[in-house]
């Protein structure tokens, strides 16, 4: 209730050309336990708030010579500063077209003169309890969001430790070293910036995009834990039997469904959504013959377009099925472009080679 909310000595701007009449309204605003401040115009109006006063409630008369209540208002209404402080015109005209003209520029209330101490203090109590009121809720409700906000980030962190974990399982059991995964953090980041000072790709990739990928790289074969081991070697050794690939080409649709399990709500979280298109399409090619989807070219998301070209890469390099240098490798790769690897992406990774991390 309105009437439940509990005052404090408030400041209160009083603007008014005439003496007489600022003097009556200090008077009973000092009489209600408030802190009157009188200005004689709308500048001295504007240059009192510049200096730091911060009024629960402005009383503006509306005929003042050079700036009239009416523009002062405006002004009032337009600086994010001072917008949401309550106005309340006062002018010994009753005219309907100025009441009228007052509300629509954003006043709460109107006041016409000569004053009754009574109304005026009535008036006064019930806008300063609404505004009160209204900068709680403000409170409470930003409060609240934080709150939330902490309760979702906690949420978050705590889905993606469950993520990590089944990457290291995965990796203890496939026998990926631990620097297979710092260095795909790493190359992916160094990669999405590149691309994001580049023409073509610089209104795809926002900041948030190049933090994303740099956390969501090593989860990008997560549907390998489902996987059988015993193919494990296989796969390293290029001896897979047509069973064998039958199961391995189930992992990017498996990984993505675990994904959407821990997060049912992918499709309005920009990194799990990011990590499910890695999960899913890091085996699609550039030219249509990849799987699971058989997508071609823009049709791949552009973190998996990413993702499958460093990881190659650093199979290549980091002695896991060989060991080339970083100038073996990209010649190696070189044959893939516009097959398995975007061409812009892979032209633009050939020129930051000496940043990539190998081994």
């Amino acid at each position: 209730m309105i009437s439940d909310i509990k005052l404090g000595r408030e400041q209160i701007l009083v603007v008014d050309d005439m003496l007489p009449n600022r003097k009556i309204l200090e008077r009973i605003i000092s009489g209600m336990n408030h802190n009157p401040v009188l200005a004689s115009s709308g500048e001295e109006a504007i240059q009192k708030l510049k200096e730091g006063i911060s009024p629960g409630i402005i009383l503006l008369d509306i005929s003042m010579p050079d700036m009239d209540g009416f523009d002062l208002c405006r002004i009032l209404k337009a600086d994010v500063k001072t917008r949401d402080i309550p106005v309340i015109f006062i002018s010994a005209f009753s005219g309907i077209d100025d009441v009228v003209k007052g509300f629509e520029l954003g006043g709460v209330d109107y006041i016409c003169k000569p004053f009754v101490p009574a109304e005026v203090s009535v008036r006064i109590t019930n806008h300063l309890r609404m505004w009160k009121m209204q900068k709680e809720r403000e409170e409470y409700n930003q409060r609240l969001n934080r709150l939330i906000d902490e309760q979702s980030e906690q949420i978050e962190n705590e889905k993606r430790k469950v993520l990590y974990g089944l990457v290291a399982i995965n990796s203890r059991l496939s026998n990926i070293p631990i620097s297979h995964i710092d260095n795909a953090k790493h190359n992916c980041r160094i990669l999405a910036q590149s691309l994001q000072l580049s023409t073509g790709y610089e209104q795809l990739i926002s900041n948030t995009f190049i933090e994303n990928i740099e956390v969501a790289a090593p989860l990008y074969n997560i549907g390998m834990i489902a996987i059988s081991k015993d193919i494990v070697p296989r796969i390293k050794a290029g001896t897979m039997t047509e069973k064998d690939m039958d199961e391995y080409r189930m992992h990017p649709d498996i990984g993505a469904d675990m994904i959407a399990e821990i997060e049912p709500d992918c499709e309005n979280n920009e990194f799990c959504g990011m990590v499910m298109d890695l999960s899913r399409y890091h085996h699609e090619r550039w030219d249509g013959t990849g799987f699971p989807k058989g997508l071609k070219g823009e049709e791949i998301p552009l973190s998996a377009r990413i993702i499958s070209l460093v990881m190659t890469f650093q199979e290549l390099t980091d002695g896991t099925n060989a060991e080339l240098s970083v100038e073996d490798a990209i010649e190696h790769m070189k044959s893939d472009r516009n097959k398995i690897y975007d061409p812009g992406i892979f032209d633009i990774f050939v020129k930051i080679k000496n940043q990539l991390r190998i081994g």
